[in-house]
């Protein structure tokens, strides 16, 4: 089973002679449990596929399946993304900062655990 599929995925944006044709007619798969990237040129797309399979934006064309189920909010909680800059609030601790993304998301997670994997117990 793959984990993302696309199939024909285009996406543009504006209009008339100012359109811009992000991504057209974009497919592959990435296969179940791996580490992959997306390496493209500035302006080639990349962001805009992501935003695409986290939900962010929808697609003029085409199809998104992830984990063998057409793409929505139950499959996309599978997902995690960081697309372009990481933003991060400098008066917020690496915990209060945990607990407002799984707050917002609706994501369970074990924030004491993932604090002590990356040595960060005191932050």
């Amino acid at each position: 089973m793959s984990a993302i599929s696309l199939s024909q995925l285009s996406k543009g944006f504006g209009w008339g002679a100012r359109r811009l044709q992000a991504l057209d007619s974009v497919s592959f798969e990435v296969p179940d449990a791996g580490v992959y990237g997306l390496l493209g040129l500035n302006g080639a797309g990349k962001s805009t596929l992501l935003r695409m399979i986290c939900g962010l934006i929808l697609p003029d064309k085409g199809g998104i399946r992830l984990f063998g189920e057409a793409a929505n909010p139950h499959t996309r909680k599978k997902l995690g993304a960081l697309i372009d800059s990481p933003t991060f609030y400098p008066f917020m601790t690496a915990r209060q900062f945990l607990f407002l993304l799984t707050d917002t998301s609706g994501v369970r997670a074990d924030i004491e655990s993932v604090l002590k994997r990356v040595d960060l117990v005191g932050a």
